[in-house]
């Protein structure tokens, strides 16, 4: 694992995940567009594929599919500060009852 703050994070998967996909690394990169918004983007490294890479990439594109959309997404909640928002209400909620 490797991080520059305000730039990178970078993570290699685990024994499992070595196994089922092979040698995986995720990136996830921020860039700033110069608007004062900042975007960020997941970079994934695979191997290079033989006959068995090739599915081993095609599932891994179909789980990610639905598995980083939610991770994008929950990360973009709690950078705007959602959780902290719904969290904070939960406890008004429950100090009221």
């Amino acid at each position: 694992m490797s991080f520059v703050v305000n730039e990178h994070l970078t993570i290699r998967v685990s024994r499992l995940g070595r196994w089922m996909f092979g040698e995986l690394v995720i990136s996830y990169v921020t860039r700033d567009d110069g608007c004062g918004n900042t975007r960020l983007v997941v970079k994934l490294s695979l191997p290079r594929a033989d006959r068995i890479g090739w599915i081993r990439q095609w599932m891994l594109a179909w789980l990610d599919l639905f598995m980083m959309r939610k991770q994008l997404l929950n990360l973009r909640d709690l950078a705007e500060g959602k959780y902290a928002e719904s969290s904070r209400n939960a406890t008004r909620s429950r100090d009221a009852a």
